[in-house]
C-alpha cells in the first residue's frame, strides 16, 4: 500500500543546531494618526490628531535555534519549532541509538546573520504589537542591538519523510520531541487522507520510542 511505502521512507536524524542566548535593546519610532468624525447640522466634521510614536524595550532571548546543516531546509526547521531544552544532556554515543546524526557544516559565524535577522524581526514585531489605539500608523525607524551574545551547540531529533509523486519531490519533517509537523504533501483528497493517517501513526510510534529511550537514559 502507498501508506506502507511512505512509512519505509521515514528516517530519524539528529540535526545540528546552534542555540543563541542574548539580550536585545530594541527601539522603534514613527507617526500615528487618530481620526474621528461627527455631524454638526448639515456638515460632517473630521478631526485628525497627529502623534509621535516611540517604543523601547530590553528583551532577553534564550535558546534561539538555527540549524547548522547546509542541505537542511531552514524554513522547514523553523516551522517545526519549538524544542524543549529542559532535559538536555552532555553528549554520549548511546543517545544516538536508532538515529542517524549529522555534523554541522556551517559554523556559528556563518549562521549568525540569520539568527540576528530573526531576533531583530521578533523585537520589531513585539514593539509594533504594542502600538495600539491609532487609526493609522507608520513606523519610520527601527533599531535593534544585541548584547551578551552566547551560543551552544546541540543535536536535536527530527524525523524526515521524503516523498516522490508525479516526478516531484516533497519533504516532510516532524519534531522528534513534540510531533509537530511541517511540509507540503502532494495534494489529492484521497492521497492526503492516507498521507495524514500514515504520518499520525508514525508520530504516535516515534513519540512512544522517544519516551522509552528517554526513560532508559
Amino acid at each position: 500500500m502507498r501508506s506502507e511505502k511512505q512509512l519505509e521512507n521515514f528516517s530519524g536524524i539528529y540535526i545540528p543546531f546552534w542555540l543563541t542566548n542574548c539580550r536585545a535593546d530594541a527601539a522603534i519610532s514613527g507617526n500615528g494618526d487618530r481620526v474621528r468624525s461627527w455631524r454638526e447640522g448639515d456638515y460632517r466634521v473630521t478631526e485628525t490628531q497627529h502623534f509621535r510614536i516611540e517604543r523601547e524595550a530590553e528583551i532577553p532571548f534564550r535558546g534561539i535555534p538555527m540549524d547548522g546543516a547546509k542541505k537542511i531546509d531552514d524554513s522547514l526547521m523553523n516551522a517545526i519549532e519549538s524544542f524543549s531544552y529542559e532535559k538536555m544532556k552532555s553528549f554520549q554515543m548511546h543517545y544516538l541509538s536508532g538515529f542517524l546524526a549529522q555534523k554541522y557544516d556551517e559554523s556559528y559565524d556563518e549562521v549568525f546573520p540569520r539568527i540576528q535577522q530573526r531576533i531583530q524581526q521578533s523585537c520589531i514585531s513585539l514593539l509594533r504589537a504594542d502600538v495600539k489605539g491609532y487609526t493609522k500608523c507608520q513606523i519610520t525607524s527601527t533599531q535593534v542591538n544585541l548584547y551578551e551574545v552566547q551560543h551552544d551547540y546541540a543535536l536535536l531529533p527530527v524525523w524526515f519523510l521524503h516523498y516522490a509523486y508525479k516526478g516531484k519531490n516533497y519533504d516532510f519533517a516532524i519534531n522528534g520531541q513534540t510531533g509537530k509537523q511541517a511540509g507540503t504533501p502532494p495534494f489529492s483528497w484521497g492521497r492526503a487522507a492516507l498521507f495524514s493517517g500514515a504520518v499520525a501513526m508514525v508520530v504516535t510510534l516515534l513519540l512512544a520510542l522517544i519516551c522509552f529511550f528517554g526513560s532508559a537514559a
